[in-house]
């Protein structure tokens, strides 16, 4: 009996989405939604379909690898290379 691999069963739980709406991915790196549309942009990671913006994560998390929080405040700088 063949085994039939489908992305909506145990396997989807495990695959990570490439592309997401503004509020997961807010929700997602725990920001505030302005900060991550902001990020986005700089980071050339937004795609839009007629009326809906996505946002592409691994993009994304490449720029804000080099970024660093400052002290105890929310405030992220980016790191001197």
């Amino acid at each position: 009996m063949a085994v039939i691999l489908s992305p909506r069963g145990n396997e989807a739980s495990n695959m990570m989405k490439r592309f997401v709406r503004y509020e997961e991915a807010a929700q997602s790196f725990g920001l505030d939604e302005t900060l991550i549309i902001a990020y986005a942009k700089a980071a050339g990671a937004v795609y839009q379909l007629s009326k809906i913006r996505f946002i592409k994560i691994e993009p994304l998390e490449d720029y804000m690898k080099h970024l660093t929080k400052v002290g105890r405040s929310s405030k992220l700088i980016q790191r001197g290379r």
